[in-house]
């Protein structure tokens, strides 16, 4: 089996962060994690922010799969 690449993303309008992991059968392996911080600014200048980030992002990683967790709208999770 090959190894498959798998980025994960938590997703955030003023930290979104990620985290690049390499899998092959049952082992696991870390790749990289970072976060992208946005400026201040209207909701749409940050969504286009973490959009750019993210792509930069996928051209360095080049995974093959994507995981993203399930987003809390307008709640605090504290």
């Amino acid at each position: 089996m090959a190894t498959m690449r798998i980025v994960g993303i938590d997703p955030g309008s003023r930290a979104t962060g990620f985290g690049v992991i390499d899998v092959d059968g049952p082992r696991q392996r870390y790749v990289a994690s970072g976060c992208v911080r946005t400026a201040n600014g209207t909701h749409v200048a940050r969504l286009e922010q973490i959009f750019h980030s993210l792509g930069e992002v996928f051209a360095q990683y080049r995974p093959h799969e994507v995981a993203l967790e399930r987003v809390f709208m307008h709640r605090n999770a504290d």
